[in-house]
């Protein structure tokens, strides 16, 4: 049974503010049946592998979830990523549940954080369901039912392999923010509660700096710490070690990680990640084939086509259901270039639009022009100045459904050909392999 709640959603399209006052007015006990309601009412059928390379499980950041940062501003943005890179690139990509990890609490354990998450998964839906209605974006399921002997000869064996790849993934990313981290105890002024800052660069810490409050429960060292050195105090490298403080940022990041692994064994996806720099130390230790900035594409798509970028949601992807062909033979085309000559990095995709993607649309661009131009010139006299109306209507692309007759009447066959030539730059272009992307940027 569908939940009433998200009926209303589909029909009615309730402003943010109206979802806003309903989540964080209903009871403890109301709240949870609305995520279990939710949960079941996305949650997909009979779970399959999808026969396709272009099939994908996005990190939770991309699936709009709170981490690395609960900020509304900032979940947006992920999810305006991953609607371009599902639209522009995948045949699907798989979000994680956002109403999941709520299900077994009790209702007393919810708290404002949890309202807050469960207020961002609505929009969450929201957002993306014109590409859940054609199946483009799906939610994920972490758990997954296996007889003994399929968990015997598949699952205690990814178990296995993940266990001894966690202390290298572990490792790696620890190495890397105390090399490149400072790590600041203070208390604030008011409430002389402890706390530990953390800044480096953005792709380690999210917007450069962030924040742990202890909430009073600090272990031994940091106690030391706030008992005997004057503060801010910044640690040490055997500090940091010592206190375990930075599980607080690296532990959500290998779960993340394993939870993208576990999907991808099962059903053929591929890892969809926002953040090269981490994922760059965890394939250290894991195939780097299976990854994909979702990054990459989008920044370069916001600089060299803001065209693409600034179109509605709904018309891009009933343009590429409409050009399915050219959608599919322009995909090939970004493959091929990925992987004879590029990569899936930031820089790697950057040099590809500029050395392969943004010259080829140029020159269909040039090409429709000079053909634009040689019409005007070549074009029957009689036409083109005798009948200024139709002339102007040839120029502009703005001409009434019965053109055909009119033209035949003022000019006969000459003048039908030239009408005919006048539509020939779009079939030109359809010519070129970078035709869908010509079309979604004029």
């Amino acid at each position: 049974m569908r939940s009433e709640f998200l009926e209303i959603l589909r029909a009615s399209k309730p402003k943010n503010t109206d979802i806003v006052e309903h989540v964080f007015s209903i009871s403890d006990d109301k709240l949870l049946d609305l995520a279990i309601d939710l949960s079941l009412a996305i949650r997909p059928g009979n779970a399959r592998k999808d026969k396709t390379k272009h099939s994908f499980i996005a990190n939770s950041a991309l699936s709009g979830g709170g981490f690395p940062c609960h900020s509304v501003d900032c979940r947006e943005q992920k999810l305006n990523e991953l609607a371009s890179f599902a639209t522009l690139y995948s045949d699907r990509v798989f979000i994680q549940d956002p109403f999941e990890k709520i299900l077994l609490r009790e209702p007393s354990s919810l708290t404002d954080s949890d309202r807050k998450n469960i207020m961002f998964g609505i929009f969450t839906y929201q957002k993306l369901y014109p590409l859940i209605e054609r199946d483009i974006v799906k939610f994920a399921q972490s758990t997954v039912s296996l007889c003994q002997h399929h968990f015997d000869t598949t699952a205690r064996d990814l178990h296995q392999k993940q266990l001894s790849t966690e202390d290298k993934i572990y490792k790696g990313l620890k190495d890397a923010f105390i090399a490149q981290c400072q790590f600041e105890v203070n208390i604030t002024k008011g409430s002389k509660q402890p706390f530990i800052k953390v800044t480096g660069p953005e792709n380690l810490v999210e917007h450069g700096i962030s924040y742990l409050h202890l909430n009073g429960n600090c272990n031994d060292n940091i106690q030391y710490i706030l008992n005997s050195e004057s503060l801010p105090y910044i640690m040490k490298d055997t500090e940091i070690y010592f206190t375990n403080v930075i599980e607080r940022w690296m532990k959500p990041v290998i779960d993340d990680l394993f939870y993208q692994k576990w999907h991808a064994t099962f059903y053929d996806t591929k890892l969809l990640t926002d953040n090269n720099t981490q994922i760059d130390i965890a394939t250290s230790s894991i195939n780097s084939e299976n990854y994909t900035r979702s990054a990459s594409l989008y920044s370069n798509f916001q600089h060299f086509m803001p065209t693409i970028m600034n179109r509605p949601l709904d018309e891009i992807i009933e343009f590429r259901i409409k050009e399915t062909e050219s959608f599919l033979v322009y995909r090939d085309k970004l493959d091929s270039l990925i992987k004879n000559s590029y990569g899936w990095s930031h820089t790697q995709i950057r040099e590809m639009f500029e050395d392969e993607l943004m010259p080829e649309i140029n020159q269909i661009n040039y090409k429709v022009k000079n053909w634009k131009s040689d019409l005007r010139v070549s074009s029957n006299e009689k036409l083109l100045l005798g009948f200024g109306t139709v002339a102007v209507g040839l120029v502009s692309g703005i001409l009434p459904e019965n053109i055909t007759e009119i033209i035949a009447a003022v000019g006969g066959y000459s003048a039908l050909e030239s009408y005919n030539k006048s539509l020939k730059p779009d079939n030109e272009a359809k010519n070129n392999d970078l035709y869908f992307l010509w079309k979604m940027n004029k």
